[in-house]
């Protein structure tokens, strides 16, 4: 609720209190808009407590996706680290197609790992036989592909 809007709803309260406690002001013909404004006054109370619900909705879905980026990042970054080392030995270019940028965003992150796959799958062996889970890939896929994560 902005100031504005907050000025006037606190004005319309004042506005029924010193009605209700001054009846003798406010002619019978005038009742009905003493209604309205206490309506008003509701649907004031109602939009501001939606506008605050979905603020605390939209920064808890910015906190689900922080924790997903996080979590990306992290297993690009292992897979980026052994891939240099298997560089250095049996697989010469792979670092280089593993490697990660700096401060990537989260698309930039989600294709990263799209094409880390890609490079991954041919020599998927070589990463289990240094302790990668079999299924590393497809976790990784599953960490990228996510849509609403967490």
């Amino acid at each position: 609720m902005n100031a504005v809007t907050r000025n006037s709803k606190e004005a319309f309260v004042r506005v029924v209190q010193l009605v209700e406690e001054n009846s003798i002001l406010l002619p019978t013909a005038a009742t009905p808009l003493l209604a309205q404004l206490k309506l008003k006054i509701t649907e004031l109370d109602t939009l501001g407590g939606n506008q605050r619900e979905g603020t605390g909705t939209s920064r808890s879905g910015v906190v689900l996706r922080r924790e997903a980026a996080r979590a990306l990042r992290n297993a690009l970054i292992d897979i980026a680290e052994t891939a240099r080392v298997l560089d250095q030995t049996t697989h010469e270019g792979l670092a280089a197609r593993v490697t990660m940028g700096k401060r990537l965003n989260y698309q930039a992150l989600r294709d990263r790992a799209a094409a880390v796959i890609l490079a991954l799958k041919p020599i998927k062996v070589a990463f289990t036989a240094r302790g990668y889970d079999p299924g590393f890939l497809d976790e990784l896929s599953a960490l990228s592909s996510s849509r609403n994560p967490g």
